[in-house]
């Protein structure tokens, strides 16, 4: 299996060009390891040396932790810098250049977990391309193989910001206003809050960003022949809500 030719990723437009920027593949680190949800989900339902496939790797931050699991490792992402910078964080990683929604260098059946971290999914436009996005995954996934991703939720208006150490608990209160107010100010006024489901500009970067609820995000994977097995929140161990958790992640195996 070799590299996908850039040029033939399509649709990608606005958004492959804010992640192959140069302050954008900065910002990632790629030694910042699993999030606590992320290795809740892996931990509990990913089986012993699977084959893997980490799409959406940025600049590797998955990389070492699903290496060190994997009986085989491909890590995949439709931004050339990204993978640049992934290949000089991680030498010796098998890390391509490809489009999770043509992901024909994979055979039927021929993995056993994908993870596609930091709602990768959310940054797939337009809607006909995340939907096929989700049928490539499925295609590749055999049949007791699982699938662990993450999608923004437009309803997390309050925002809890943890005191850093030896911060006062009132500073701490008072950042959580400030991105409580932020957060509201953003979202009330997006039609995916409103409907539950949508896209709209991200706040923090320039990226077309789709948002669903935990229960709009849960009926999509159904629709797309999945099975949730377990949802959880972005900030876990807190628990999922509406309203508080940013992101929703999801483990998730075939419908059979």
């Amino acid at each position: 299996m070799s590299d996908h030719d850039p040029s033939r990723i399509r649709g990608s437009g606005r958004n492959r060009a804010v992640f192959d920027s140069v302050d954008l593949v900065g910002s990632y680190n790629p030694d910042g390891g699993l999030t606590p949800a992320e290795d809740r989900l892996i931990g509990a339902w990913v089986p012993p040396e699977p084959d893997v496939l980490d799409l959406g790797v940025g600049t590797g931050r998955t990389t070492p932790a699903l290496r060190s699991i994997a009986g085989t490792y491909v890590g995949l992402d439709f931004a050339p810098a990204m993978i640049a910078a992934a290949r000089r964080a991680h030498p010796g990683a098998d890390l391509r250049v490809g489009d999770a929604a043509e992901l024909s260098g994979f055979e039927d059946a021929s993995i056993d977990f994908v993870l596609f971290s930091y709602n990768g999914i959310d940054y797939i436009h337009p809607a006909q391309r995340r939907a096929a996005a989700l049928a490539e995954i499925r295609r590749v996934l055999r049949p007791d193989g699982v699938v662990v991703l993450s999608s923004h939720n437009p309803r997390a208006i309050f925002v809890r910001v943890e005191p850093a150490r030896g911060e006062p608990a009132w500073r701490a209160v008072a950042k959580s206003a400030v991105a409580t107010s932020r957060a509201a100010t953003a979202l009330l006024r997006s039609r995916a809050f409103w409907r539950g489901a949508g896209t709209a500009i991200d706040r923090f970067h320039p990226l077309m960003t789709a948002y669903a609820t935990p229960a709009r995000f849960r009926d999509e994977l159904t629709a797309a022949g999945f099975e949730v097995r377990e949802m959880i929140g972005g900030g876990h161990p807190r628990p999922l809500r509406t309203f508080t958790s940013p992101w929703t992640y999801v483990a998730a195996t075939r419908s059979r």
